[in-house]
């Protein structure tokens, strides 16, 4: 049993959560393959899921020769990762998760493949967006709309990911409002056994709208050590 923060609406608890029983092996797509898509992928294929990896240009060229290599900022361990590649998403194609780690700026070109993938159960948008969840529920159905942020930085250094899993900032994920579902629980205990932090959120639409997450981290240079920009961690 694992204890997941439970946040929204001014108040903050924390709720058992039985990790054990979550490993129904799920089959996930992560949509981008930047700092975040590199690490989240790698984490979730080591421990045991079905991942694939969508990349595109010089990147999934790198990806197919090299895998992908992490280095942890702090330990300095570096692994390398060999996880399934593809350069597109079909409309036939099926996956009980999409995982979109884009940045904000980018989600307006990736929507209309997402859109039309209706094989994919539910699509976990990764990324701050002061414009609300409107956009994403058109494109893609609300039923399958998931919201979160990830709970980690980094840059690209040639073909090597340096990342930093933040303390102060789990990935935080949820429906776009309203209490934990048996979906969105089952997505944080895999999360959980991957080796993140993870917190649940009982209005994800309100908090990514208005988290100043990006500002407090943008301005923690002690902590984030000589990272160029941490804005590149969606690169």
């Amino acid at each position: 049993m694992r204890k997941l923060s439970i946040v929204g609406k001014g108040y903050h608890t924390d709720e058992q959560v039985d990790s054990g029983n979550s490993k129904l092996r799920m089959k996930i797509l992560i949509y981008g393959a930047g700092v975040q898509g590199s690490l989240y992928g790698a984490r979730l294929f080591e421990a045991g899921h079905d991942v694939t990896l969508l990349a595109r240009g010089s990147r999934l060229a790198d990806l197919r020769a090299q895998g992908i290599i992490l280095e942890d900022r702090i330990s300095e361990r570096c692994t390398v990762t060999r996880v399934p590649i593809v350069d597109q998403l079909s409309p036939c194609d099926e996956y009980d998760l999409a995982m979109v780690p884009v940045r904000r700026e980018q989600i307006g070109d990736v929507l209309p493949t997402l859109s039309a993938a209706r094989g994919i159960r539910s699509v976990l948008f990764m990324h701050n967006h002061a414009g609300g969840s409107d956009q994403l529920v058109a494109a893609v159905g609300r039923e399958r709309v998931l919201l979160g942020f990830a709970g980690a930085s980094g840059s690209r250094q040639g073909n090597v990911v340096k990342y930093l899993l933040i303390p102060q900032q789990p990935t935080t994920l949820g429906e776009i409002e309203g209490p934990p579902t048996p979906r969105i629980r089952e997505i944080a205990a895999m999360l959980e056994e991957s080796g993140f932090n993870v917190a649940l959120s009982q209005n994800m639409d309100c908090l990514l709208y208005t988290s100043p997450w990006g500002a407090r981290i943008t301005n923690r240079p002690s902590l984030l050590g000589s990272f160029d920009a941490i804005s590149s961690a969606f690169a």
